[in-house]
């Protein structure tokens, strides 16, 4: 899930419609957009060893995703003995051109406790460390909320300068940058890195802060950010026509020309039935799953394939810990009934595990299912819980919540989910399909949002007689009735998912 960050430092400027052009002069997203990491100068001058807990963070700066698909900038301040931190990372050359430059970066600390600083320098010699001695800004990072930053580089427009980012925290945590931008233009700010999304089947809303025009860019994983459309008057976005159970990612700007920020993924709602067992390389987040689970990745533990989710409880406090599947699409009246795998690593710990499901639009769930005392299987147990009957019509989460009391340490895992459905009924399958226009004269098109292949398609009249028939092996498609005599006929659909059947009148 995305949350809704803070945009600072720019609230003068609030109201103002952008209407002027900019130019980026410099972009960088660490995620395929300006040179990564490669581009930049590190310097490891504390020469320190970050603490096993963050031991992959052992060349000054790395690019690791902090967020799922948004890989940032990190460097930490952890070391083993502690120490002082003194990691640079420098930009490559950035020529100014005239007028108002400004350089924009996001940062975050990871523990507000901890809080990570550093410094920003410039420099018109060189980019050794010694080179920067202009210093820009001293900020410590406070909060566990992304912030957008900003400085005015205009005294030094027209020259050659390099960036720098000190980190000098002493024995505190992790420090992360990200969309470090220089723009040619004072008032054009992109929009806010915290987006947040709704998808249906065929359609993607995504939300975002700030204000003016917005260009949006929409694609595979992966690609590299055009404009494919607009969002004129912002800040909301919906992308229509798009495949079902399918990842998309997407970026957006200030359509003034600012940097792009993302990429962010969104995921169109699966149809039912669903089954998943968490074995894609890089985690379950990677198919649209979210929440504070743990990825296993020890064969010998899953119940099936290689990995599985996870979830440690406390020897001293209760434990709320969940995992959300995809987005799940489901008619008024379909009934869902999913069944799981758990096992618990101890016998004599207090483990509880519920499943609960969340309607459009809801923030508490509906329980369906909960169990308590599951320790005593220590192997896996297969669970099939009571089937649950959507109420509307829209997208729906299904959460796997650990609320075990505090007990003897021990792991509670979950593989194996699947998801049955009655959806091959007329009734539910049939409220999927457009068929059009009906009435018709000729010809009669047909569709659907669930992405169900049509096989054949029957004309029937009202006593039952089949009078045309046509086979299709597509999701839409179309059949001519121009042969028939005015009335009304039932048309019987033939799916991969079911049988559907529409009345049409033929004018």
């Amino acid at each position: 899930m995305y949350f809704m960050k803070k945009l600072l430092l720019l609230s003068t400027i609030i109201g103002f419609a952008f209407t002027a052009n900019s130019q980026v002069v410099f972009s960088e997203n660490f995620d395929g957009i300006g040179p990564g990491m490669s581009g930049w100068t590190l310097y490891n001058v504390d020469g320190l060893t970050p603490n096993a807990g963050v031991a992959f963070v052992n060349a000054a700066w790395v690019a690791t995703p902090s967020e799922f698909d948004n890989n940032v900038a990190m460097s930490t301040s952890w070391y083993t003995p502690a120490g002082t931190s003194n990691d640079w990372l420098v930009s490559p050359a950035i020529t100014l051109p005239a007028g108002t430059n400004m350089l924009y970066w996001d940062g975050l600390t990871y523990d507000p406790t901890y809080p990570d600083s550093y410094k920003v320098y410039i420099s018109t010699t060189g980019n050794a460390v010694g080179d920067f001695t202009e210093l820009l800004n001293v900020d410590p990072e406070d909060t566990t909320d992304w912030v957008r930053h900003a400085l005015d580089l205009s005294n030094f427009s027209g020259q050659t300068v390099y960036i720098a980012f000190q980190n000098y925290s002493s024995d505190m945590y992790l420090l992360a940058l990200d969309n470090i931008a220089v723009i040619n233009n004072d008032i054009c700010i992109a929009p806010d890195r915290g987006i947040t999304s709704s998808t249906t089947t065929t359609t993607a809303t995504i939300e975002w802060t700030g204000v003016g025009d917005f260009d949006v860019a929409l694609g595979t994983p992966g690609f590299t950010p055009t404009v494919t459309d607009t969002a004129n008057g912002g800040p909301t976005y919906t992308a229509t026509g798009l495949t079902p159970n399918t990842r998309y990612q997407f970026y957006v700007r200030g359509m003034c020309g600012s940097q792009w920020i993302g990429p962010y993924s969104v995921f169109t709602a699966n149809t039912l039935p669903y089954a998943y067992g968490f074995d894609t390389v890089g985690g379950f987040a990677q198919d649209g799953w979210s929440g504070g689970f743990s990825l296993g990745t020890t064969a010998a533990n899953a119940q099936a394939g290689t990995q599985y989710v996870f979830s440690n409880n406390s020897t001293t406090a209760a434990t709320n810990r969940s995992v959300f599947t995809r987005p799940i699409s489901m008619q008024a009246g379909q009934q869902a009934t999913v069944s799981f795998w758990h096992r618990e690593s101890s016998a004599t710990a207090n483990r509880s595990l519920r499943l609960r499901v969340y309607p459009p639009g809801a923030t508490t769930g509906t329980v369906v299912w909960t169990g308590t005392a599951l320790s005593s299987n220590t192997a896996y147990v297969q669970v099939t819980a009571p089937v649950f009957t959507a109420t509307t019509a829209g997208t729906y989460f299904f959460e796997f919540n650990d609320f075990s009391g505090a007990g003897a340490a021990s792991t509670l895992r979950l593989d194996s989910v699947a998801i049955t459905t009655n959806l091959a009924t007329s009734e539910v399958l049939a409220n999927n399909f457009s068929v059009y226009p009906n009435p018709a004269n000729n010809v009669i098109n047909f569709s659907n949002t669930i992405n169900a292949v049509v096989n054949t398609v029957e004309m029937s009249d009202l006593n039952g007689r089949v009078v045309k028939s046509s086979k299709v092996n597509a999701t839409e498609g179309q059949i001519s009735i121009s042969d028939l005599a005015a009335g009304v006929y039932m048309m019987k659909i033939s799916t991969d998912q079911g049988v559907a059947t529409k009345k049409v009148v033929k004018q």
